[in-house]
């Protein structure tokens, strides 16, 4: 992860894990990390429109 420049995108080079208990804990950050990015485009998109 150090050499990362992203970090928020951690959940994008985790390999799926394959026990069940790990699967919860994966799938949180994956939805987490999809509504941040959605936030942050709409942001920059808002931003572009001024």
């Amino acid at each position: 992860m150090d050499g990362l420049e992203e970090k928020y995108l951690i959940s994008e080079i985790i390999e799926k894990p394959r026990r069940q208990e790990n699967l919860a804990y994966y799938k949180l950050l994956k939805r987490a990390n999809k509504s941040m990015l959605e936030n942050v485009t709409n942001v920059r998109i808002a931003r572009k429109r001024l």
